[in-house]
């Protein structure tokens, strides 16, 4: 058995093997490297689904049954590269890839492939080995290579929530991460921060890759480079994805981007982690969120972003209560909405029109969300009369009532005129209208 004696880039040289996954995107996999010296370097890129908090390589010594079982599978090893007897393993394997290094004729020679290029049961016992250290020795040892993240705190700021995320780097090594402001969807990165009441479970998040930085200052380039032993704190203003009720909140973290550096860091590459469950950061929110009208409007249009592609059409139901637009697959979006309940069975969609006032028409008919529901269950917040308070920010268009003993009652809408008002501000009286006909205008809310 050879001791390794020196180290090249944070490897220690010598005789040894190693086996990760090759299924990195968009969530990183996780590996080992093996040396007969009796050390393994437990790789850990991809940890939101265990305890381990952050990411991570684990520096460790070897158990001497787990080292006797490293001589045998090396020496397997070594034999097979140079023999190479065929494999009935098909693409059974191909996910993962290994290496090793041998000592021949007084020189080390390395080999690497995939495990179903290996005999079956060499390719097992691999497999076995590797996930057996995964688990065993993912605590053992240092940390010589080691990130986390942490949400660090929550507040009510320019009607939205500022939040605050800290990364921490305890390795002995510096690591190059991008400013998470340029992470992008395409490649899956996520920034997540998610808050769980204490008092009965309910949970609320904020996703914040690819947000504009608060504190863009302090990070003015793309690449960040996290020394060892520092950390950096990002700051984003960010809407929730549920409302929030008053309470206290325990936060945490999830990420998952790219890392990179020199050496034994380079070997990290996609990462998935989650903060530290066992030490969250605690917030309390004394009122509800959203609370104010530009609260309102800010939570609104997030969700509307978020629920443009889910239409609903006839023979579904609707999930949630609140004002609904019909839409067109020929781009038509209809004049005003209608106020629909959870549960309410879908209708079709027939005798409305587009902001133009045409026929909505297409092969398939919808709605998809508008606007939230008013907190009383019995308001109307879509019509008001002249001189009346706003009830809800938006344009309102202006309708003649024409006959209301029918049902639905039946207006003039020929006016077409269009305003802007903010909820609280007096409802203007119609330019277009005159004599008797003014009195009759109602307006009507159309959207933001």
């Amino acid at each position: 058995m050879q001791e390794a004696s020196a180290e090249e880039n944070g490897f220690p040289v010598g005789e040894g093997f190693a086996t990760s996954s090759l299924l990195v995107l968009p969530y990183g996999g996780n590996g080992i490297g093996v040396w007969l010296s009796g050390r393994i370097y437990v790789g850990l890129s991809d940890t939101a689904d265990s305890d381990f908090s952050g990411v991570g390589l684990i520096d460790a010594r070897l158990s001497p049954e787990d080292l006797k079982q490293a001589n045998d599978i090396h020496r397997q090893l070594c034999k097979a590269v140079v023999e190479k007897p065929a494999s009935d393993l098909g693409d059974a394997g191909s996910q993962f890839s290994y290496s090793v290094t041998c000592m021949r004729n007084g020189k080390l020679e390395s080999h690497r492939g995939r495990l179903n290029e290996l005999p079956r049961n060499l390719a097992f016992l691999l497999d076995d080995y590797r996930r057996k250290s995964l688990k065993d020795y993912a605590n053992r040892g240092p940390a010589i290579v080691k990130l986390d993240v942490a949400a660090l705190d929550v507040q009510r700021e320019a009607d939205k929530l500022a939040v605050s995320v800290k990364f921490i780097n305890s390795g002995r090594y510096p690591i190059m991460m991008g400013s998470p402001d340029s992470w992008s969807s395409q490649w899956q990165d996520r920034l997540r921060v998610e808050g769980k009441n204490t008092d009965d479970a309910t949970r609320w998040s904020v996703e914040l890759a690819g947000l504009p930085l608060a504190n863009k200052d302090e990070f003015p380039d793309e690449n960040i480079v996290v020394a060892a032993g520092t950390s950096v704190t990002f700051r984003f203003l960010a809407v929730p994805d549920m409302k929030i009720k008053r309470g206290t909140y325990r936060m945490n973290a999830l990420a998952v981007t790219g890392i990179s550096g020199d050496g034994v860091v380079s070997t990290m590459g996609r990462v998935n982690f989650h903060s530290d469950h066992s030490k969250p950061a605690t917030v309390t929110f004394d009122h509800d969120y959203p609370s104010t009208p530009e609260e309102r409007e800010n939570f609104e249009a997030q969700k509307r972003e978020a629920m443009s592609s889910q239409p609903f059409y006839p023979g579904s139901t609707f999930i949630e209560e609140g004002y609904y637009r019909a839409v067109s697959d020929s781009g038509q979006r209809s004049r005003f909405v209608n106020r629909f309940y959870r549960n309410d069975p879908v209708p079709e969609v027939k005798n409305m029109v587009d902001g133009h006032g045409q026929p909505l028409h297409g092969k398939h008919l919808g709605w998809t969300w508008e606007a939230e529901p008013p907190a009383d269950v019995y308001a109307f917040e879509t019509q008001c009369k002249p001189g009346k308070v706003c009830p809800r920010t938006g344009h309102w268009f202006a309708r003649i009532e024409w006959d209301m003993t029918t049902y639905p009652p039946e207006y003039d809408d020929s006016l077409g005129e269009i305003i802007h008002c903010r909820q609280g501000q007096p409802m203007p009286a119609s330019r277009k209208a005159s004599g008797q006909v003014r009195d009759d205008v109602r307006w009507e809310w159309i959207g933001v």
